[in-house]
């Protein structure tokens, strides 16, 4: 019988004929055996895995007068055992027991948080344990393209054991930073995708617009409200063009929430009722959707009022819309709250004309009333609290024409008063206030020949109006709101008229005044 010794490749250690893989990958393996016979000639060598398949054969005749070496390699992925088999001068076969047993250690790692986004300037967090039981490991911090001095080995040699690494450092320091990531590397140069990565968000300068994540629908002519830092995106409309000389305006009911925190989007309970070209607003908590258009075609107006519960996740039917016994509708209006008073303004009743009343319902009493009409019927216009005053902004008139006006509602009083004009006619824009800016955002323009792309800001101090920066692309239709000082813009349509199969967007912008 051939006797047999075996030596292990470098940087492995041998138990009982076991060698130990580090990596917990199946890298190329050597092992080194000498054989010892004094009497029977070998004819061939042959090397086999657990299941008897052939990995290397060796054809030489061997005829021991004392000891002689032989090699093998492999790096199947899988292998874990192989056998040696001899046949000699007489074709008889002998098989050696087992030679090599591959043992696995695959390393754990646990972290905390392991995928991050941060602003720019922000810290980094990285904290985590690689539990592992051969070898050596060697950690590495990659920060954007350079490999940071965060470069941490350690040493095992059989025992279970585990390294922490916990640090935090701030992304200031380098502008070309756009990641962080962390390798752990074995004795023999294997990878291991320790699956920690931080995205860093560019920092951007005042006046600038930054594409964000899209939404999960499609949203023309919704609503958008912000409740603690989670932004809800509520209905609208899908746009697309049939090639049938049809442009669908299906209303629908989808509702979906942004996580300014977590950077994420989720759905949300839909509305009851499918609709576009409505209001909404916030209420102790609580967002109320309040008429708009309900159908593709014919007068299909809705005339009920929806609450939203966030924390129930939940809408249910609120009220209708009536002034005593009569009820009324509304699309394409605009909307503001003070105190415990929504303000409905003009938009378009239920046989389309534009109108100019004023509708107020208040929550203490649940009940509609009407006041003072605006100077100027309007509809596809914009309403926003701006100096303790709302600014009823621009929009069309009962003739069709896009409107520069802007008129001043004061709420103590219930009375409008002519303000300042824009610079350009628009319809189907987006408005926000911060602070003692007023900012009107893309829209329609008659004059061009698609959307707007540009955005106008109005100071309260000088009076005046300012160009600010544009659109990423043009659009109208859309919704702003304000969180933390910034704008975030959601949906809209890119074109005044939809290419065939192109709908309305799932683009999601925010801009850093």
């Amino acid at each position: 019988p051939v006797v047999i010794q075996a030596k292990p490749p470098a940087g492995k250690t041998t138990v009982n004929l076991t060698i130990q893989d580090s990596a917990g990958l199946f890298d190329n393996v050597t092992v080194t055996a000498n054989y010892t016979n004094p009497s029977a000639l070998v004819k061939k060598l042959i090397w086999t895995n657990a299941s008897g398949d052939t990995i290397q054969e060796k054809d030489s005749v061997y005829q021991f007068s004392g000891t002689d070496i032989t090699k093998i390699s492999w790096n199947n992925t899988g292998r874990k055992a192989v056998y040696l088999s001899t046949i000699d001068n007489l074709g008889r076969t002998s098989k050696d027991s087992v030679f090599v047993n591959v043992v696995q250690d695959k390393p754990v790692i646990k972290y905390l948080s392991p995928v991050q986004t941060i602003d720019f300037g922000g810290m980094v967090q990285c904290s985590l344990a690689v539990s592992h039981k051969f070898g050596t490991l060697t950690l590495n911090v990659h920060l954007g393209k350079i490999y940071s001095d965060f470069k941490r080995t350690f040493k095992n040699t059989g025992k279970d054991s585990a390294f922490v690494f916990d640090t935090s450092f701030s992304t200031q320091s380098e502008n070309t930073w756009d990641s962080v990531k962390i390798k752990v590397t074995d004795s023999h140069g294997n990878s291991l995708d320790t699956g920690f990565s931080v995205t860093i968000r560019k920092h951007f300068l005042p006046d600038e617009w930054e594409n964000l994540a899209p939404m999960n629908d499609h949203h023309r002519l919704h609503c958008s409200e912000v409740i603690d830092s989670t932004l809800y995106v509520i209905g609208g409309c899908k746009t697309q063009w049939t090639g049938a000389q049809t442009d669908i305006w299906s209303p629908v009911k989808t509702v979906e929430a942004y996580d300014t925190l977590q950077q994420t989007w989720t759905i949300k309970d839909s509305l009851i009722t499918a609709r576009r070209n409505f209001v909404t607003c916030v209420y102790n908590k609580n967002i109320y959707a309040i008429g708009g258009f309900g159908g593709f075609k014919g007068k299909e107006y809705v005339t009920t009022m929806e609450k939203y519960d966030p924390i129930a996740n939940k809408w249910t039917v609120f009220d209708t819309m009536r002034i005593g016994t009569t009820q009324f509708t509304r699309k394409a209006s605009a909307s503001c709250i003070v105190g415990t008073k929504v303000f409905l303004f003009g938009g378009l009743t239920g046989d389309d004309s534009v109108c100019q009343s004023i509708y107020v319902y208040d929550f203490s009493t649940g009940k509609w009333s009407s006041t003072n009409p605006m100077i100027t019927p309007r509809h596809d216009f914009q309403a926003v609290l701006f100096n303790a005053k709302i600014y009823l902004i621009g929009g069309t008139d009962a003739s069709g024409n896009q409107l520069k006006s802007i008129e001043i509602f004061n709420p103590n009083s219930q009375t409008c008063a002519i303000g300042p004009s824009m610079p350009t006619a628009l319809s189907n824009f987006a408005a926000a206030e911060i602070g003692k800016n007023l900012y009107v955002i893309g829209g329609m323009n008659s004059e061009s020949s698609g959307p707007f792309e540009t955005m106008y800001m109005y100071n309260l101090d000088s009076n005046s109006w300012l160009t600010k920066a544009s659109l990423l692309k043009p659009r109208h239709s859309m919704c702003a709101s304000v969180i933390n000082g910034n704008i975030y813009l959601t949906g809209g349509i890119n074109t005044s008229g939809p290419n065939l199969g192109e709908t309305s967007d799932s683009d999601f912008i925010k801009y850093y005044p």
